[in-house]
């Protein structure tokens, strides 16, 4: 979106009252800057009763907002003031929540899925590594070794997928080819053990598909 910060503000609240009862989730919000705060104060203003705004992050951002308040920083006191003043603790990850990830994700044996629930203790980042290991396609995976990962999405949703892959600074060598299914086009990577940025994006290249990946994964 090019332009002035004002500029794409304008726009995204002129999109924004285009959409029937829009709610904005911003994840990860304990590590934004005060001023990436002061920012959604601004869309609240100009979107107060069009549009929902909720920022998820971990107890930190608690703490960090009512010390703010606590001592008068600027702006906490607009913010504190516009969630609400209370925040929402969410309920731990179950294992019908692991379960759901990993079909998500691909790994649909029941074992499979025990195992990874039994492994990683309802930490969805150690469910995160636990995938991996797995493969997508539900077979082990020896990360140890360099391994081609080939995916098969729809054609449609490539730019998404290379708007992403240029924003992320190219995370992770990337192959584009069109399949031979008409309307699928196969994302060629290389990944091994040490590639944590290029399995995320991995993972995400499928999430964005909807279920309709095709996942190939072979040693090199």
């Amino acid at each position: 979106m090019a332009g002035t910060v004002s500029e794409q503000m304008d726009a995204i609240v002129e999109e924004l009252q285009t959409v029937e009862k829009p709610l904005v989730v911003l994840d990860e919000a304990d590590k934004l800057s005060d001023q990436v705060l002061y920012f959604f104060i601004s869309l609240y203003n100009q979107l107060e009763g069009q549009c929902g705004l909720v920022l998820c992050a971990t107890n930190f951002l608690e703490k960090r907002i009512t010390r703010g308040v606590r001592f008068n920083r600027r702006g906490y006191q607009e913010i504190y003031s516009r969630i609400g003043r209370k925040f929402v603790k969410l309920q731990v990850v179950n294992d019908e929540d692991i379960a759901a990830v990993c079909r998500a994700n691909g790994v649909t044996s029941t074992a499979d899925i025990g195992t990874i629930i039994k492994d990683s203790d309802n930490d969805l980042r150690v469910l995160d590594n636990q995938e991996r290991r797995q493969g997508m396609n539900g077979e082990e995976i020896d990360w140890n070794k360099p391994q081609r990962v080939t995916i098969g999405l729809p054609s449609k949703i490539v730019p998404r997928i290379m708007d992403e892959w240029l924003y992320r600074d190219a995370p992770v060598a990337m192959t584009v080819r069109r399949a031979k299914t008409k309307g699928l086009t196969l994302l060629i990577m290389e990944l091994g053990k040490e590639d944590a940025k290029g399995m995320i994006f991995a993972s995400w290249c499928i999430q964005q598909a909807g279920g309709t990946a095709k996942v190939d994964i072979k040693p090199l």
